[in-house]
């Protein structure tokens, strides 16, 4: 008798003490199985069943008892030959069963149950007998289906797969018990193809741990211990690894699926929520919700090689307009360190009183070390056809520090060389007599101060700390020197890098080209010589343009995004290049470019849109759990809403893309979306709190999470593929 800890058939709210002391067999849990058989097989009085001519073990000797039936239980019935056509049957009380939606009387005679016509409850159209072969199986029950006429086969709504042309209308099935129970409030679920079967493995993200349940048995195998709250899954396409991403703990655990073993936890960020596996099978990615990134895992060795930062973020670049060609000449862009602000100065450990008095905070400061010296040297600085040449964004480095850049002629140094030796504030060839720059002339040079840093600058300006600029007060922070080719010593020389001040930068998020990898777009930092640096595109003229080559520093502020739901696709066409889609916070979708994290298309998405299915021909369906209705995308473009009702929780399709199925916890159903016509073709009602989908590769039946009952259930969806 199995262990019925582990099961539950039926309904949760009928089920009654006579179950719960386990009196019932064993097989009101199984499932079963149908092949052609004659149809000259009859019951004898012996309280024998006879299958084939052959004398099978009397019923009281087998795990399976008829009048159990009675119970009420529910059995999911699958034809092998014909996966794709089963059904359920649901035994009432009164001996009534109900079939594929309609009502049926049942007899039991010796040996068989009878299926009566519904028409006068006394014709029989079928009559039902275990076969001896799998009688004692723990897994399933065999039984044979038999039909006195074709008439009564198409009648009795109990006929899976195609009709002979004659007789024997017969067929064996294996009968499935059809709901298991699981750990506390189930949630995702994930299908796993693995070597040695198929295997459904749930979150349960109260009990810390993922169930392993043995299909199409339904019957639970393992439960695996995870970190905090197991929120979402991924499997690898062989199916030999599962990913759990365990939202409290910032950790993903890796199963291998072999001995359903943790073999690894990786520590990613904050709040990790969706996941997914590229197209190659090569790496998984994890949202981090509440880092805003993207945390990117190899999948040979279960290891974070990166992370997508997806926030909003300030940064900076360089950027060289040539108003005149460079004839020859050769460039270079240098960004030397000269950061020497009150707030950056480091205890001067030489000083006798700082010797004296180490702790009491008494110590002079002297500038750091790494005043003077070249922290990037940009060679081959050449213009592009429209003039500009540009660097990569450099964030960090412009973003709280401050530079002094110089274009320089024929350059003959090396980054790393310092320039200040004795961090003075002074270049050393302007005070050694004899000595010579490491370069022939400056052609241009700006300073990048940092308002935090209030440091000085390797310029020919003076200016004060704070100066107005029209009715604001700045520090110098983000400002440039205006390259007029004069030293006016005045505020007048300098301008702020863009109309506004540095952290107020206009947002980078252009429709049309928006890039994670940050690609800055030319003519945008440009220096226009006695007026601000403000937000330019390349196709606008350039004022009043220099008669020299212009080096200037530009920050702009990146629209930030915060992920929740990921989906890739399970392949990809000979020459696409992988992707994936993110839906965000922010009400936006986003395709990323995997190779370079470049995003490649947006689509407006509201709703709080954070569950999708992708189909194998490239359409999006997006579900919006803050709304009542999922989104089809097609191309970039929202193609039509399909109104489910409030409540949405999960959504998936059918490994052919054929039907989208949404689970909905308020109305406690699933809703059923034929793709062809983007139409909600049924409503599947089951259980309480209906939250989790999983879709078998092949079969007209998935598996939704009740998270609730703490139960994982078997549906069927529909005659898709004219099994009726």
């Amino acid at each position: 008798m199995p262990d019925e800890s582990n099961l539950e058939i039926g309904h949760m709210n009928t089920m009654n003490e006579k179950k719960k002391s386990g009196i019932f067999f064993s097989a009101v849990f199984l499932a079963m199985a149908v092949s052609m058989v004659c149809l000259g097989c009859s019951s004898s009085a012996d309280n024998n069943y006879y299958t084939s001519g052959q004398t099978s073990r009397s019923f009281t000797d087998s795990a399976f008892d008829y009048e159990q039936l009675k119970i009420e239980k529910t059995f999911h019935v699958v034809n092998e030959e014909y996966p794709s056509c089963s059904l359920m049957i649901d035994f009432l009380s009164e001996n009534k069963m109900m079939i594929r939606g309609k009502e049926y009387r049942y007899r039991i005679e010796v040996g068989r149950i009878v299926i009566l016509d519904p028409d006068d409850h006394e014709s029989m159209i079928s009559y039902l007998e275990v076969v001896s072969d799998n009688a004692d199986s723990s897994e399933y029950i065999a039984v044979e289906h038999m039909f006195p006429s074709r008439h009564a086969a198409e009648k009795s709504g109990l006929w899976i797969g195609t009709l002979p042309s004659s007789m024997p209308f017969a067929f064996k099935a294996k009968w499935y018990r059809t709901s298991a129970i699981v750990g506390h409030s189930p949630t995702d679920m994930v299908m796993a193809n693995t070597e040695t079967g198929n295997f459904l493995y749930v979150a349960n993200s109260a009990g810390n741990s993922v169930s392993v349940i043995q299909t199409p048995e339904n019957k639970v195998v393992g439960t695996i211990p995870v970190n905090i709250d197991p929120y979402r899954l991924a499997v690898l396409q062989d199916g030999s690894h599962v990913y759990v991403t365990n939202s409290w703990d910032n950790t993903v655990s890796v199963i291998r699926t072999s001995d359903n073993t943790v073999v690894k936890t990786i520590r990613v960020g904050r709040v990790p929520n969706g996941i997914a596996v590229s197209a190659d099978g090569a790496y998984v990615l994890v949202a981090n919700t509440n880092d805003a990134s993207i945390s990117v895992i190899e999948t040979t060795n279960h290891t974070l090689v990166g992370t997508m930062p997806m926030g909003p973020k300030a940064l900076s670049y360089i950027e060289v307009f040539f108003s005149v060609p460079p004839d020859g000449r050769k460039y270079t862009v240098l960004a030397v360190e000269n950061e020497c602000g009150a707030l950056v100065q480091e205890p001067d450990m030489s000083s006798p009183i700082c010797q004296a008095n180490p702790v009491s905070g008494e110590c002079p400061t002297k500038c750091p070390s790494s005043m003077g010296r070249i922290e990037m040297a940009f060679s081959s600085v050449v213009p592009n056809a429209e003039g500009f040449w540009k660097s990569e964004f450099l964030n960090s480095k412009f973003k709280t520090r401050t530079y002094t850049l110089l274009l320089v002629e024929n350059f003959a140094g090396q980054e790393g060389f310092d320039l200040d030796s004795d961090d003075n504030g002074i270049f050393d060839y302007q005070e050694v007599s004899g000595m010579e720059p490491p370069w022939d002339r400056i052609v241009d040079e700006v300073g990048v101060l940092d308002p935090v840093s209030q440091g000085g600058l390797y310029t020919n300006v003076v200016l004060p700390i704070v100066f107005r600029e029209g009715i604001s007060e700045y520090v110098p922070g983000g400002y440039s020197r205006i390259p007029n080719g004069e030293d006016t010593d005045s505020e007048d020389d300098w301008v702020a890098n863009n109309l506004f001040s540095c952290w107020l930068s206009p947002v980078y998020d252009d429709p049309a080209v928006i890039h994670l990898s940050d690609i800055p777009l030319s003519g945008r930092a440009f220096n226009s010589p006695g007026e601000p640096n403000v937000w330019n595109s390349s196709s606008e003229p350039l004022s009043n343009p220099p008669e020299h080559p212009v080096i200037n520093e530009f920050m702009i502020n990146r629209q930030g995004y915060t992920p929740l739901g990921l989906v890739a696709p399970k392949t990809l066409s000979q020459d696409e290049e992988s992707y994936f889609y993110v839906s965000t916070e922010e009400n936006a979708l986003l395709k990323i470019r995997l190779s370079d994290y470049t995003i490649v298309e947006k689509v407006p998405s509201g709703d709080g849109r954070i569950d999708m299915a992708l189909l194998p021909n490239g359409d999006l369906y997006t579900a919006g759990r803050l709304g009542s209705s999922v989104s089809v995308i097609r191309n970039g473009s929202v193609l039509t809403e399909i109104t489910i009702g409030l409540g949405i929780k999960d959504i998936a399709s059918s490994s052919d893309g054929s039907f989208v199925f949404v689970t909905n916890s308020v109305a406690d159903n699933v809703a059923v979306i034929r793709t062809s016509d983007q139409t909600v073709i049924d409503f599947i009602s089951n259980g309480t709190d209906t939250v989790g989908i999983a879709v078998p590769p092949e079969g007209n039946f998935l598996y939704i999470s009740n998270e609730d009952e703490n139960r994982v259930s078997v549906v069927t969806y529909t005659d898709a593929y004219g099994c009726e």
